[in-house]
């Protein structure tokens, strides 16, 4: 019995939707479709956590903050302090900005040694907002914290995201623990960050007087920014 030929022509439309829903997919997936994440405010180089403040060789004027300082040394940096960037970037919800994260980034995960890193900022009517993460439970201070002056001096809890080499801090407006001087449309200036080692003293009172070493690890050593809440 003789087969009858085959229907290419058919075969053909057959395929048509099955590709074009491919081609659809790809589209919806590609990574095209992803918009670009912002350039960080804050930028610092690599390998320059040498507990010299980044000034070796030293740049005249030391200050302000002399960007020629920031000085890369492999040796004896320490990559788990090293901080290479970092980002403030609004949080919406169905068009809604309900604060704001700040995002740092290291070369590589936080040391396991006893480190304080600070994100470091402020507002016309906040002269300090400091974003804070202690590596280990200072035991007198919360672990992660908002240092600010926005109506006195205080230290409040804060939710941070530690995940590989980064260290998120969630500033949210719904928490009541947030100063409320901080709000859509205010600037943050002079944006910086340091890391620092510390010593655990529960018997301190003031954390920022008896644990903490004044010789930083790294300091991104430039006042970048602003950064406008709910931009």
């Amino acid at each position: 019995m003789v087969q009858p030929p085959p229907d290419r022509q058919g075969e053909k439309m057959r395929r048509r939707p099955v590709l074009a829903a491919a081609l659809a997919a790809a589209v919806l997936l590609g990574p095209w479709s992803h918009a670009a994440e912002p350039a960080p405010q804050v930028t610092d180089p690599e390998s320059d956590a040498n507990y010299l403040n980044d000034n070796a060789p030293v740049s005249s004027p030391l200050f302000p903050d002399n960007p020629a300082n920031n000085n890369p040394t492999p040796v004896g940096s320490n990559a788990g302090a090293d901080i290479t960037s970092i980002i403030y970037t609004s949080t919406t919800v169905k068009g809604v900005v309900k604060g704001f994260t700040v995002r740092m980034t290291l070369k590589a995960e936080p040391t396991k040694e006893a480190m304080l890193f600070r994100a470091t900022g402020n507002t016309a009517e906040c002269s300090t907002l400091w974003f804070q993460y202690y590596t280990v439970d200072p035991k007198n201070t919360p672990q992660a914290s908002l240092r600010h002056t926005c109506d006195g001096t205080q230290v409040v809890p804060i939710p941070v995201n530690v995940a590989g080499n980064t260290i998120t801090w969630n500033f949210e407006f719904s928490n009541a623990n947030m100063p409320k001087a901080v709000r859509k449309g205010s600037e943050i200036v002079k944006l910086g960050g340091h890391s620092r080692p510390f010593v655990v003293n529960p018997a301190c009172a003031d954390v920022t007087k008896c644990t903490t070493n004044p010789l930083q690890a790294d300091t991104t050593n430039n006042f970048a920014g602003p950064y406008k809440v709910g931009s």
